[in-house]
């Protein structure tokens, strides 16, 4: 399970499970790989989804999360994108949005997401 309290998060893209954090890194690679940075990406997204920044967003954050681990063998941005295609670029969509706010989030919000995250009672 990923640690929200560091901004990671988990999905299951066409039937595999990644992580993704917002690493500094990951935030490097992803505005080397669209030409934008967080912020901008973030905007352009809430005019609608661009597939540039739905996988770069989601590759990058699974790089993020490869290297933290000592991992230099994450999947290839082409590959990432043909997942997504295969997936569906719209569903896609949300997993973007989550990297590009935790990336551009402070350690103070992010622990305060993640605690209104929190389950509402033990049996949840």
């Amino acid at each position: 399970m990923a640690n929200k309290l560091r901004a990671a998060f988990d999905i299951v893209l066409n039937g595999k499970e990644y992580t993704l954090r917002p690493t500094f890194e990951a935030i490097a690679l992803f505005m080397d790989k669209t030409g934008m940075d967080p912020f901008e990406a973030w905007a352009k997204c809430q005019e609608g989804g661009k597939i540039k920044t739905i996988v770069g967003a989601i590759w990058a954050g699974i790089a993020g999360e490869s290297v933290l681990q000592g991992k230099r063998d994450y999947p290839s941005y082409t590959k990432i994108g043909e997942e997504c295609q295969a997936h569906g670029f719209p569903e896609c969509f949300e997993f973007a949005i989550k990297f590009l706010t935790n990336a551009t989030a402070s350690d103070a919000a992010l622990k305060k997401l993640s605690e209104t995250e929190a389950p509402t009672s033990p049996n949840e």
